[in-house]
């Protein structure tokens, strides 16, 4: 999608788009790593799950789109990478908390809670670009995908306090597999 915007709306060679985007994605690799050891510190700090993994996706998610919305006043592209480049820095803090969080809750199913949020990356890896692309289509503009990444990030934002990392999954167990139910007297009559 980045080099297809580079190519189509700020008109560069293959090469350059190339390149552009490549740079975006080296902003996300140290935004990763840089996610993962805030988070693990502010844990370290203050012991709190919900304070080191929701800060970190809260500051993660308003500092993207704050970098996203400016791009999409200006097209010069000295200006535009290094905005994109700021807002996959701050996008990609929010990996490391986010897989840190199945985890926290459970340690038992943290391999499915993972999968999930795998599973949640995939499919709006599918989706997003169909998306995307049938707004372009639709508008000619390719500033409205980018608001709608803009807004999506803010609603997400704006669910933060439904996290609860410090809460662990409790799940009810199954009594009558381990033999210890106790028998409940029959109801009713014959």
């Amino acid at each position: 999608m980045v080099a297809a915007l580079f190519r189509n709306q700020h008109h560069t060679d293959l090469k350059s788009s190339a390149l552009l985007t490549s740079a975006l994605f080296f902003a996300g690799l140290v935004g990763n790593t840089v996610g993962g050891v805030v988070s693990d510190k502010i844990l370290k700090a203050t012991g709190r799950n919900k304070m080191a993994r929701c800060s970190v996706i809260l500051v993660s998610l308003l500092g993207a789109a704050s970098l996203i919305t400016p791009t999409l006043f200006f097209d010069d592209l000295r200006i535009v990478v290094p905005l994109l480049a700021g807002a996959m820095f701050f996008l990609e803090l929010t990996i490391a908390p986010m897989y840190a969080i199945p985890m926290d809750i459970s340690k038992e199913y943290a391999g499915l809670g993972s999968a999930y949020v795998i599973m949640g990356v995939g499919l709006s890896g599918i989706v997003s670009p169909v998306v995307f692309g049938w707004l372009i289509d639709l508008t000619g503009n390719w500033n409205v995908p980018f608001a709608t990444g803009v807004g999506i990030l803010l609603a997400g934002a704006a669910a933060i306090p439904w996290l609860r990392p410090d809460l662990p999954l409790s799940l009810p167990t199954d009594q009558s597999a381990t033999g210890t139910a106790t028998p409940q007297p029959a109801t009713g009559t014959r």
